[in-house]
């Protein structure tokens, strides 16, 4: 079992939200060049840069944006054949935003190095040819599974039916 080194890499975060400043905050330190990508925010504590940009450079990429009309499928063949020869795909955002045939069409051709999902297009549904992938890691959307957010996600249940019950909106 080898892999590579994030030092000296090329991080790409698309989608310049809560969660991709976080990602952007746990590289700090770490010795790589980031680039940041984000039509509606402005991007600081990485260099900001257009998506094509973003996807020619980066040795990993990270998607990290809400679904609309603008991102649904637009991780397509397209933006894949964009990405450097080698590199990784990694989602943990929704699973709507990629077209799973075309990312399983590029991983077979090994275009890109490699994927790293924990959400799914067709929930609960896997695409069949990601599951037979050798270069595609799968996993349940497992970010909630700490102690301390199901708590709080419980504590917000609560607080919701205290709201509705004060005819207050939750």
């Amino acid at each position: 079992f080898v892999g590579h080194q994030v030092k000296g890499k090329t991080i790409g975060v698309v989608g310049y939200g809560r969660l991709g400043k976080i990602i952007c905050r746990l590289f700090d330190g770490w010795n790589v060049n980031l680039l940041g990508y984000d039509p509606n925010e402005f991007v600081t504590t990485a260099r900001g840069v257009p998506m094509d940009d973003l996807l020619k450079e980066s040795d990993v990429v990270f998607l990290h944006v809400h679904v609309t009309d603008d991102t649904r499928g637009m991780v397509d063949e397209e933006f894949l054949s964009k990405m450097k020869k080698g590199s990784y795909l990694i989602n943990t955002s929704r699973g709507e935003i990629i077209d799973e045939q075309a990312l399983a069409s590029l991983l077979f051709k090994k275009k890109i190095g490699g994927a790293g999902l924990d959400v799914f297009e067709h929930e609960p549904e896997i695409t069949q040819k990601l599951l037979e992938s050798d270069n595609v890691i799968l996993l349940p959307h497992i970010s909630s599974a700490t102690i301390e957010s199901r708590i709080a996600m419980g504590d917000r249940v609560l607080k919701n039916i205290y709201f509705f019950s004060q005819g207050k909106r939750p």
